[in-house]
């Protein structure tokens, strides 16, 4: 499975990932309260029910809570603030497998100058998941998402005028 998203349609981004443990350790980091401002790279919070707030990186994404199975599927709503974007859909479904986690992400709609953002965010927030599922130390997350983002422009040239 590579790590790198894809394409679906026009307009949304997907990423599939194999990640270690159980559906209930990796929902508890993908939602907990101490564990989101780690993968995700600043201080953020998922309210834990349908309607709830989302608020990421600080309040740069924000959004609801449209569906809350816990071990299984989170769907939200997420917007830029301060950019007139139209507000996405970011769903993130669960299924344990082999002794692993099967996670599969989508966010879109998408218009094409944000691609690259998106799979550039995407990329660095999994893998920072992923880590620390593993023990591991994230790392620096602007330093992995420049990296990211200077790949994801070769696909998407579009998106060089957005960050």
């Amino acid at each position: 499975m590579s790590s790198k998203g894809s394409l679906e349609g026009n307009d949304t981004v997907r990423f599939e990932r194999s990640l270690p443990g159980s559906a209930t350790r990796v929902w508890e980091h993908l939602t907990g309260a101490k564990h989101v401002p780690v993968w995700f790279g600043g201080e953020g919070a998922i309210e834990p029910r349908v309607g709830g707030a989302v608020k990421l990186m600080g309040g740069m994404f924000t959004g609801a809570v449209k569906e809350w199975q816990p071990g299984k599927r989170l769907v939200h709503s997420m917007s830029l603030t301060g950019v007139p974007a139209p507000e996405t859909t970011v769903s993130y479904d669960l299924a344990e497998h082999d002794g692993a986690v099967h996670l599969t992400l989508s966010q879109g709609p998408l218009a094409a100058p944000f691609l690259a953002g998106s799979f550039s965010g995407w990329h660095t927030f999994l893998d920072r998941l992923e880590a620390m599922l593993r023990g591991e130390d994230p790392g620096d997350v602007m330093q992995a998402m420049q990296t990211h983002r200077n790949a994801y422009l070769k696909d998407y040239p579009e998106g060089a005028a957005f960050g």
